[in-house]
């Protein structure tokens, strides 16, 4: 008997902890794609031709292209935050990885400082757009009781993508190689496609206002149990 009552928790727990494993790789990914560029734009180096060098960038095109990023992650996160309120969390946060993925990569083909400048500023807002959405998702997914844990663990995993763009420059020889290797943690996330479901509080939203309706409503009827969540 005791062993019946406890497949379920053991199963809860499961989901969760995979779940929290799958979105900190989101958060891994991002911090990546946006901290390669403190090595792909510095002055100098004695071990590879860095961008700066390749390029012959002015210190002025070299702050505007670091900038890039940051820019598209401010523009991003409004942005995708509307996505997912109109179409879902599930869409919005696979999608814009997906873009950031492939944005991030073009990174290394880059053939000047303009093209460059737009690829990180694009990169930047699909970036973004998967650091919000991807937070809001897991934390809706989360009980309360879960979310300190969540944001906590994130929050390692973000500082670990730190670690983890340091360790590819020392490794890649190359400026172009950074940026495509720095790109592939988001292919991991991006993998988890059909694992994860959609957001109960998103659901219940549209539940409530009368968006969802007939075989819908019976696809997510979970949406009903999103009181779990608050």
């Amino acid at each position: 008997l005791n062993s019946v009552e406890t497949m379920p928790v053991s199963r809860e727990a499961t989901e969760y902890t995979f779940r929290l494993l799958i979105f900190s790789i989101c958060w891994l990914a991002v911090s990546t794609a946006a901290f390669m560029d403190v090595f792909v734009f510095a002055k100098s180096r004695h071990d590879m031709k860095t961008a700066t060098e390749e390029f012959n960038l002015e210190p002025s095109q070299r702050a505007a292209i670091y900038s890039a990023f940051y820019l598209g992650w401010l523009l991003g996160d409004p942005f995708f935050g509307w996505i997912a309120d109109l179409w879902g969390r599930h869409p919005a946060v696979y999608s814009s990885t997906l873009l950031g993925f492939i944005f991030s990569m073009m990174g290394s083909m880059a053939v000047g400082p303009y093209s460059l400048f737009t690829v990180r500023l694009v990169a930047g807002i699909c970036m973004g757009g998967a650091d919000l959405v991807g937070f809001v998702y897991i934390m809706e997914l989360s009980k309360m009781e879960q979310r300190a844990t969540t944001a906590s663990v994130m929050q390692g995993f973000f500082a670990m993508g730190v670690c983890l763009a340091s360790a590819i420059a020392v490794v890649f020889p190359s400026w172009r190689q950074m940026y495509l290797v720095s790109s592939l943690p988001a292919v991991i996330f991006m993998a988890s496609y059909f694992w994860i479901p959609e957001s109960p509080k998103w659901l219940a939203q549209q539940l409530r206002t009368g968006k969802m309706k007939g075989s819908e409503r019976v696809t997510n009827s979970n949406a009903e149990k999103a009181e779990e969540h608050r």
